[in-house]
Parts: structure tokens; sequence; C-alpha cells
């Protein structure tokens, strides 16, 4: 039968150890190596006993093999006189196939992020993927992209217009005298204004995020052209404010749909404002701008039968846009290419310093343009801005 050891007899110098002892541990030797060969996976609980003669068997040992390793402490005749204190227990234990010698070895837990990765919430184990590109704010229509722009070398713009007179052309007999007649000129100017912001950003930021100079842009150009939209639209005029399309734009004024008009809605409304565009002579308009929620208001009616309205025949070649540049309750229509945003300095961001911005790594980032915009005054009936219910009473029939 093959011999087995867990290698404790040599830890131990037992040249004049008691042979009785010395063949004690050798069975207690082969005893846990078979513990250990049989692939024991928990140990008897030790006993209150066995767990005080266990500690004084390790610290007697660990002197003998301190003192046979590296010359430490412990004698031979200590060694003898502790085998033979314990001789009587030893052979009971090589009697008892239960042996009481216990192997302690901590249960593993289950590896999980919460639980082994420090500390929680961690923000780089597991590793984020950071999605390409950033997601920019929703804005509303740009009403930019319906209305004509042209570049100017000149921060000033003159623009004459005819100015009717007196006297027209008429049928006249042979030798007849003619009618006279005169017209004349009147000029119409403009000058650019400046939009314009600027943002203070540190050089940590433009450099240790590799997106940042190219978003910054991006984001001061957005925010410029959302402005500039907002203005093309509804610009007063009042202090540096471009004027926009709305400061030119005339009310509904026309008498010929006055109380004519049964079951009047929003289409109705931009039917008879088309209507004036007409009859000045502007042909059948292109565009017409309405807040979303009136126009959904609008795509929801229904007659007195409870059906839907067929709507769409009374703007038949009207492209509507819902813009919530749009104030609820009002309307533009017309021919937008009327307006002319003239461009003088394009759009542009310059980077720089200012105070101390320098010593304190920050770059100033100037955005800025210069433009402006108008309609001449003949073509100011080519459009109608006004509110829905002013123009429902007047042409809902009583």
């Amino acid at each position: 039968m093959e011999n087995k050891s867990i290698g404790l007899m040599k830890a131990i110098d037992t040249t004049n150890a008691d042979s009785g002892a010395v063949a004690v541990l050798q069975t207690i030797d082969g005893l846990i190596a078979d513990y250990f060969d049989s692939g024991i996976e928990t140990a008897v609980e030790e006993s209150k006993a066995f767990k005080a003669f266990k500690k004084d068997i390790n610290d007697r040992l660990l002197k003998v093999m301190g003192r046979n390793e590296k010359g430490g402490y412990g004698s031979d005749s200590q060694l003898n006189s502790l085998i033979s204190a314990k001789k009587s227990e030893l052979a009971a234990m090589k009697e008892n196939k239960m042996l009481n010698a216990v192997i302690q070895s901590k249960a593993a837990d289950t590896i999980t992020v919460a639980g082994n990765i420090s500390p929680q919430p961690n923000a780089y184990l597991p590793t984020p993927a950071i999605l390409p590109g950033v997601v920019p704010i929703a804005h509303p229509d740009n009403i930019l992209d319906y209305i004509r722009t042209q570049t100017i070398t000149s921060p000033n713009v003159v623009v004459v217009n005819e100015v009717s007179g007196e006297g027209d052309f008429d049928w006249t007999a042979e030798g007849a005298l003619k009618p006279k007649v005169d017209f004349g000129f009147a000029t119409q100017d403009e000058k650019a204004s400046k939009l314009a912001a600027y943002a203070k950003i540190s050089r940590e930021m433009l450099d240790d995020i590799p997106f940042m100079q190219a978003e910054t842009s991006r984001i001061l150009r957005e925010k410029f052209d959302r402005k500039l939209s907002s203005a093309v639209y509804g610009g007063d005029g009042t202090g540096e404010s471009i004027k926009g399309i709305t400061y030119f734009a005339p009310a509904y004024v026309q008498t010929c749909l006055n109380g004519q008009v049964e079951n009047v809605g929003l289409s109705e409304v931009l039917f008879a404002a088309a209507t004036q565009i007409r009859n000045l002579g502007f042909g059948s308009p292109q565009v017409a701008f309405v807040n979303p929620c009136d126009w959904a208001a609008e795509m929801t009616r229904k007659d007195t039968l409870g059906h839907l309205l067929e709507i769409n025949k009374l703007l038949e070649g009207i492209t509507v846009v819902p813009s919530s540049e749009v104030a609820p309750g009002e309307f533009l229509i017309g021919d937008v290419s009327a307006y002319t945003l003239y461009i003088y300095d394009n759009f542009s961001t310059t980077y720089g310093y200012e105070n101390d911005d320098f010593t304190r790594n920050l770059v100033s980032i100037v955005a800025e343009g210069r433009v402006f915009g108008f309609i001449p005054d003949n073509k100011l009936g080519a459009l109608v801005h006004d509110s829905i219910d002013s123009v429902v009473s007047l042409i809902n029939k009583i």
C-alpha cells in the first residue's frame, strides 16, 4: 500500500524524539493525506477541546520549525515533552477514523458587477461605449428654408419703387387731345444689423474632448440660425432687430367675402386671404404658415353629420407649414419670395483672448453675422398676416 504524506515529518527534527510519538505523528500525517486524497469537501466541526489542543500543537510546532529552519528557538527536549504529554490523545486519534482534523476553507462568493467591482456605481467598469455624435435639441421648422437669400457687398441697400401718378391711357378719336399721365419714384432703404453672441470655454475642454471644437461650432451656428429664422418671420425692427415678414405683411382687408361663408374654419380663412392676394394681382399663394395646434384642429374638423371635411380642395396648390414660430391663432400666407434676406457678413466664428484669459487657459469664441431683410413696398400685397378669429368674424355668414 502506498504511503501517503503531506510532509509534516519533514518540518520536524525527530532525531532524539520518542519513537512512539514519532509513529503517532506519522500516522496523523498519513490520515490527513487520506482526507485530502479522498477529496473531502467539508470538515467535521471542531470541538472546543480539540481547538485548544490544535492551537497548542501548532504553536509548539512553529517554534520547532523556527529552530530547525532558521536557527530559531525551541529544543528537542521541549518537543519530546510535548509529544509525551499528548501521547494518549494522539494514540486515541490514531484509532479514531473520524479524525478531528479540520480543513477550513471559505466558500467563494458569486462574482458579480455589484459585488466584485468597486466603487459602486462605477463609471468605467463595465467600459461604457460613447455613441458617435451629439443628439441635437429639437427646434421649430426653419423659416429660412422657404425664403430667398442674397449675398450683398454693402451694409446698406436701396430699392426704387415706382409711384403711381395721375392720369391714365384712354381711347381717343382722331385729332382729339390725348390724356396726360405722370408717375414718380420713391426710394426704400435698409441697413445691415448684427446678430452675435460669444462663449467662453477652457482650453482643457477643447483639448480633452475630441468632438468639442466641432460641436461648439455646430451649436453656435444652429443657435444663430434659429434666432435669425425667428427674426425673419416676426422681427419687429425695434432696436437693432431686423424687420421680418410679418412686419411688412398687411392684414386681411378685402370685403367681397364678408358675411358669405358658412361653417368657417382655418381652411376657409386661408382661402379668403388667398383670394385677397389674387385680387391684388399676385397670383396664387405658395405657402401658408400656421401653428401646429391650429392645423391639427383643422385636420380633425367634422361637418354636422360627423364626417371629416374635405378641406384640401380649398387649399390646392398651397403648401401648409405647421410651425411653432407662428403664434396660436395667427397665420401667414402668400408668396414669401417677396421677402429677401440680404447677407452682408456671413456667419463666422473667431477665437481669441480677453483680460486674463490666456493665463487662465480660457478661450473666447465670438460668433456673428450681419444681415437685413425687407419687402419692397410694391410687393406687400403678396402676403397676408392676421389672426384667425379676425378673419372669421368678417367672412362668417350669420
